[in-house]
Order: C-alpha cells, then structure tokens, then sequence
C-alpha cells in the first residue's frame, strides 16, 4: 500500500501504525517528522527506548542481524522500533523478502533511503510505501506560512521571499530560522523583512550553502572558515556531510544526464530542483571534471565510514580534512 506523506501522518496520530515500512526521496525534513512521531508512538519511556529501539545502516549491517532482531520479542514492552537507513544497500533480498511475508507482529521497522523508487527484487506486499517529495515554491511558501501561524504570528510577502532567498529552501534550515524569527520577534504578530534581515542577513555568508559553494570553488581557507563558524554556531556535524554529499551527487547527476544529451528542463525534473539551484550547480561544473566528480563520491564513502565509526578523532577535524581533500 503507498500512502502520501499527509496521510501517513494522520494514521501515525491516530495511533495506526504499520509494522513495515519504506521511506523514500530526498525530503528529510518530513522523513525525520514522521520517525520521531511513530517512536513516541511506539517507545513509551527510556527504559524502552534502551532495549527496544535498534539503528541500523544498510552498507554496514548483514541483513541476518537486521531479522534476528526484528523477531525478538520486546523487553518489558508491547513494542520494539527498528530504523534501517540506507536499505537500498543490503544485500540477500530473499532473506528481507521473507519477513517481508511474515513480519513480527512486536516489531515496526521504517526502511529509509534517499531512492526514487524500491528496487525491483523487494516483495513489499504487507508494508507501507511513503515517498517524501520535496515541495515545489508553491507548497513551501504555504508551509512557511502555516507553520509561523501555527505560532501565533504572521508574515509579510517580502520577509517570505527574503527568507525563502537566504534559506535556499531548505525545510530543516527554514525551521531552525523560523524558531529564531519567533524568538526575536517576541510580542511583535509580524514578521517583516527587517527581521528576517537581521536575524538571517548576517549568517547568509556562513551557511551550509555558503560553504558548499566555497567548496566547489576549491577555496579551501574559505571553506575552512565558513564551517568552523557553522560549527561553533551548534549546527550539527551530521547535517553538513548530509548536505555537501547531496550537493556534490546532485552535480554527478548533472553531469551525468547531461551526457545523455537531456535538457535543462528535463533534468531539473529528474532531479527535483527549481531553477535558481540548478544553475547555481550547473556553473560548478567548470571546477570539477567527471573524473573529479567521482574521485568526491569516493572520498563522501570514505568519510561516512569515518564519521560512523570516530572514536578517536573528533568529527568535526573529520569534516575539515574532508573539506581539505574535496577542495585539493
């Protein structure tokens, strides 16, 4: 069954939750809504949350663990949660195709990927499909606007457009900004484009997409900069290897349809970008040969090792030294 993300939430709120279930596409955003919604569902307490809540990732987890864990019965609990990320990754799809017929019925598992579609060899008969478009202008302009209202407040047209601007449409940033919105404004019902101005104006030059653009302008002292500010900033080390391995296989993508001979249009659907992000990735093509583009695919796998298994080395000399061989 395939269920749209508005859907899916208003099951999950009305406590029906489906024991598979498989995420796909790129909006995070409403991906991570929707897993802390069920896991409130489905681990009540700490307790629970220690011997009853597994996180797993596909590239690194023999699917055999993923089952035997999946059919053992929960601990002092009617439920247990399972999150395989990356799912797209495992391998013995006759092994998932088994329990895909005969789940536990103690168990939910969310399979999560940044795929379009599942691959052709799973048999998800008794789960759950959700594909998590990201919104097009239109939708995320009504989402801004529902959500700062939902705050007791409103926006004007032009502090929407400048937030939308500074943000690049990113739902996770545009929340973060919107809390701080709220925040500033106080008593204030309005938010006008003032405000977004000084709360966001002076950060636009040290951002995630700031430093994505000083990356792929092979600026390494910029580079270094911009994150070393973000980071001290709290934003999450996690959140800026996510966002640099989507730009950097948005632009392989590109690239790659290109040699297709397929047109902008064409390829902007393909990928789901608006105009103003696709051109701003097309021009870095002129830093970044194929041969390169795959050489940064190799070093993002590296690193997603890395930052999986620091122990030693904190994570954010990781994302440096991965900044440092991305821009040399």
């Amino acid at each position: 069954m395939e269920l749209n993300r508005i859907s899916l939430f208003t099951s999950i709120k009305n406590n029906q939750i489906a024991n598979i279930y498989f995420f796909l596409e790129e909006e995070i955003f409403f991906k991570l809504e929707a897993i802390d919604l069920i896991k409130k569902r489905v681990i009540k307490n700490e307790f629970s949350l220690s011997f009853n809540f597994n996180h797993y990732y596909g590239s690194d987890t023999p699917i055999e663990e993923i089952i035997t864990t999946a059919n053992t019965l929960p601990v002092f609990s009617e439920k247990r949660l399972i999150i395989v990320d990356e799912f797209e990754k495992l391998k013995k799809w006759s092994i998932l195709n088994s329990y895909l017929a005969n789940p536990s019925p103690t168990t939910h598992i969310i399979f999560n990927s940044r795929e379009k579609r599942l691959p052709s060899a799973i048999k998800p008969s008794k789960a759950v499909i959700v594909k998590f478009y990201p919104l097009n202008e239109r939708e995320l302009s009504g989402w801004i606007i529902d959500r700062i209202k939902k705050n007791g407040k409103i926006i004007t047209s032009y502090a929407l457009a400048k937030l939308m601007e500074y943000t690049d449409n990113s739902l996770i940033e545009i929340a973060n900004e919107i809390d701080k919105l709220i925040l500033y404004t106080g008593e204030k019902r309005e938010i006008n484009e003032s405000d977004v101005e000084y709360i966001i104006g002076d950060n636009k030059n040290y951002n995630i997409f700031a430093l994505s653009d000083a990356i792929l302008r092979r600026d390494f002292i910029l580079s270094l900069k911009i994150f070393r500010r973000i980071f001290s900033s709290g934003t999450d080390v996690g959140s800026v290897f996510y966002n640099l391995n989507s730009t950097f296989q948005k632009i392989w993508l590109i690239k790659y349809f290109k040699n297709l001979r397929m047109n902008d249009n064409e390829i902007m659907r393909e990928i789901n970008l608006r105009w103003f992000q696709y051109n701003k990735l097309k021009v870095s093509l002129n830093y970044y040969t194929e041969k390169k583009l795959e050489e940064a695919v190799k070093i993002f796998f590296k690193y997603d090792k890395l930052l999986k298994s620091s122990g030693v080395i904190s994570k954010d000399i990781l994302i440096e030294k991965l900044i440092y061989e991305l821009c040399n």
